[in-house]
């Protein structure tokens, strides 16, 4: 593909050519099949044209059957300085969907062969369309037009500026903060089979865990180490997969203390890159509070390889306060998002443009609003511990019992008898008794893991 870039581009009139890629000689002559409707392909080759040919001025995608504007739309950012553009001879269906190019300032268009464009009978009502998403177009499909807005230099400026990490109130940050320096410290271990086990204490009784880790289908790049993503996939809820798991479930929704820690003590080892995270405390109100951490790390084998694949992760909480410096975690949920070495290095120019920006922005991340009572009550917050409220024993039916025992020999491997007296010793807790197996592990003798 970087040779036919190459070929096709035009630098007398600083143009790009894609127009019926894959037909080209140099794929076809070696029985090379490159079609722009497979995702990797397009990631692939946008990404040769970033880092290439970001300049380009005209750019002709030109029968493709390109049915969505969605990777397109990542080239706007790529290539900020394209004003011609043909996309004629495609397979998209909707006129709205140009939307997601309005960034660029276009003035030649050429879109006629597309479904959508069956839709007009008269060239007013299709030219004001187009100039709804796109207004400063002159010359649509062969035909001079009178652009509807004047060019702006730049529209990319219309963006929001990045921000810092968001929160009104100093004293929850705080709270916040030390939660998820002892969350990360127990998370990022090279024994996560069971240093992470000790989770436990951050998990309510009822909460809840999931999972996805969201990449293109046929995006191989930058999965990096296969084994590691491959582990990913099987505990994956990722709506795109949906028919994967939909019939059942609760096969990647773990629910309770015991049955999160034995799930995160299944993913993959991980170092977690402090210096990338961006901390948002979405809200905070009587007990609760939710916020979402977002930031860059590697895993695996990756940890030790000189040039890693790098991850993005947003992990989104939800806790509960269970006392005073103390929470425990209702609900946790983690995206993960395989990157390239380019989109790292975009992400970390993106937090260096934010902090420039903090420099002339009032309060914590440019917005004062009123502050709330603290989620712990106190405004002297201590070191948190983070723990679960303590269960109240309930009488117990017997054959409930008899079940229990038999699922905590299950899920521990001890035997019945070893089983029954560790969920005596705690009231038939089942998540207290659990914790309890965690702590005590090296110290019960052999036999009872014996038939």
């Amino acid at each position: 593909m970087v040779n036919v870039l190459a070929k096709r581009y035009n630098k007398a009139y600083n143009s790009l050519d894609l127009s019926d890629f894959g037909a080209d000689k140099d794929f076809t002559s070696n029985k090379i099949i490159v079609s722009l409707t497979r995702n990797d392909v397009l990631v692939a080759l946008f990404d040769m044209i970033e880092k290439d040919y970001c300049n380009i001025t005209q750019l002709s995608l030109k029968d493709n059957r390109l049915r969505s504007f969605v990777f397109l739309s990542t080239l706007v950012f790529r290539c900020k300085n394209v004003n011609q553009l043909d996309i004629s001879s495609n397979e998209f269906k909707n006129i709205e969907d140009l939307e997601r190019i309005s960034f660029w300032n276009i003035e030649k268009l050429l879109l006629e062969n597309n479904p959508f464009c069956t839709n007009y009978t008269d060239a007013e009502t299709y030219t004001r369309d187009v100039h709804k998403y796109l207004p400063t177009v002159s010359y649509l499909d062969g035909i001079n037009v009178t652009p509807s807005a004047v060019k702006t230099e730049d529209r990319s400026a219309l963006l929001p500026k990045p921000r810092l990490s968001y929160c009104d109130s100093d004293a929850v940050r705080r709270v916040v903060e030390k939660f998820l320096q002892e969350y990360v410290q127990l998370y990022d271990t090279t024994e996560p089979e069971t240093v992470r086990k000790q989770l436990i204490a951050a998990y309510d009784d009822n909460a809840e865990f999931s999972y996805s880790i969201n990449t293109l289908e046929h995006h191989t790049q930058s999965r990096g180490d296969i084994e590691t993503y491959s582990t990913y996939m099987r505990g994956s809820r990722n709506i795109i997969f949906e028919d994967r798991w939909v019939g059942n479930p609760d096969r990647v929704r773990y629910k309770g203390s015991m049955d999160i820690v034995v799930q995160l003590s299944k993913l993959p080892s991980t170092k977690h890159l402090v210096e990338t995270f961006l901390l948002d405390i979405d809200f905070y109100i009587d007990n609760l509070c939710g916020f979402t951490l977002r930031g860059l790390f590697i895993d695996g084998a990756e940890q030790n390889s000189p040039k890693p694949h790098y991850k993005l992760f947003m992990r989104n909480f939800l806790v509960v306060s269970t006392g005073e410096g103390t929470m425990a975690i209702l609900c946790d949920t983690l995206q993960i998002c395989p990157i390239t070495d380019m989109a790292a290095d975009s992400y970390r120019d993106m937090l260096t443009s934010a902090a420039l920006e903090a420099n002339d922005l009032p309060g914590p991340s440019g917005v004062n609003q009123p502050i709330h009572a603290n989620i712990t009550g106190s405004n002297n917050v201590p070191s948190i511990v983070v723990t679960a409220p303590p269960p109240t024993p309930q009488p117990i039916d017997p054959s409930i019992k008899r079940q229990m025992v038999e699922q905590f020999a299950a899920q521990t491997g001890m035997n019945l008898a070893y089983s029954e007296r560790c969920l005596e010793d705690n009231n038939f807790d089942f998540e207290a008794s659990g914790r309890r197996f965690l702590e005590i592990r090296s110290q019960i003798p052999p036999e009872a893991f014996q038939p």
